[in-house]
């Protein structure tokens, strides 16, 4: 799984509880001091993946880390709160100072990047029920989702951990990061027993993942209300004879289902119309359902005009960093 590390170490120093700079003077007692850094294991990749790549490792700008927010929670409400600068998370390290640090606290620590409309949140209950609604704004056409992130804000992500903090020691805690999307590859193309079949050509002029919530929790275990009400619908860029298209979508408990729009066109002259005649496959993936920070590899082998029995498909689901891989084949 493609996941961001975060490694937060907790000892004694001085400090207000409205602060986030250092104090001029350590070792008070009932103090602590936390540091984070940021660690990626993907950074350590000679390359990132290509489209359809069975590894799964994010591409750079996946990966981006355009502002967060680092919370502390004791009792389920706010404790200390900081925005993490651009130039902290630049450098995938930055200290906080957590005043009135008790023998032994419990605490919670959330971390949400790339997000703005988590600062105002006051409380554990107020965190989970933040609700991002920017499907949209993640997709474009093929090319530019697959070398870019759409986003503004880039790629929204979140983590969690809980730690035992005591005054005048050292405390450690990893926080994985997760992002809020799922990814979808999409490869479908007409088989050479299509071929055999049909004098005509088969063009695919869209995909569609259909039946997508319209918006997703910003912080991974957020449980506000979801519907599944969203379409998304890409033109496919064609790559010798395979149609390719890639989506980010949120998460969602409905089958994953997905609608390939195409034209067969019996004299495979496009100046000519009369015989064009639009083709729509309807396939659906019992048993799976897009999952946060989820990638699926969908791949289509078009072999009639019937999507029950002419179309063989297979689908491959993985973390991001784990793919998985579905296939579907068109026609016996």
């Amino acid at each position: 799984m493609k996941q961001i590390t975060l490694i937060l170490l907790a000892f004694s120093l001085a400090f207000s509880c409205q602060k986030t700079t250092e104090p001029e003077t350590e070792g008070e007692k009932g103090s602590g001091k936390i540091k984070v850094d940021f660690t990626d294991s993907s950074l350590k990749k000679s390359s990132t993946k290509g489209f359809f790549d069975n590894l799964a490792t994010s591409e750079s700008f996946e990966m981006g880390l355009n502002n967060g927010i680092l919370f502390i929670l004791r009792d389920d409400n706010v404790y200390f709160k900081k925005n993490i600068s651009k130039a902290e998370l630049d450098a995938k390290s930055f200290t906080i100072l957590v005043p009135n640090v008790g023998n032994t606290d419990n605490l919670q620590l959330y971390i949400v990047v790339n997000n703005t409309d988590a600062q105002n949140a006051k409380s554990k209950t107020e965190l989970l029920a933040l609700m991002e609604d920017e499907q949209n704004s993640y997709n474009g056409t093929f090319t530019e989702v697959t070398t870019k992130a759409m986003r503004g804000q880039g790629f929204s992500m979140s983590g969690k951990t809980n730690v035992s903090i005591t005054a005048n020691k050292t405390t450690s805690a990893n926080i994985e990061l997760t992002r809020a999307v799922s990814k979808v590859h999409i490869k479908a193309q007409a088989t050479e027993l299509f071929a055999s079949r049909y004098k005509g050509l088969l063009t695919v002029e869209s995909a569609e993942l259909l039946n997508l919530s319209n918006q997703t929790p910003v912080v991974a275990e957020g449980a506000g209300a979801i519907t599944t009400t969203s379409t998304i619908s890409q033109a496919p860029s064609l790559l010798g004879s395979i149609f390719q298209n890639a989506f980010y979508a949120y998460s969602s408990t409905a089958i994953l289902t997905l609608r390939i729009n195409a034209i067969y066109d019996e004299d495979k002259n496009p100046a000519t119309i009369y015989d064009r005649v639009p083709i729509v496959y309807n396939i659906d993936y019992p048993g799976e359902n897009l999952k946060r920070n989820g990638y699926y590899r969908i791949n289509i082998n078009i072999n009639g005009f019937v999507a029950d029995k002419d179309v063989q498909t297979s689908i491959t689901v993985k973390d991001w960093e784990t793919p998985v891989s579905l296939e579907t084949g068109i026609g016996e």
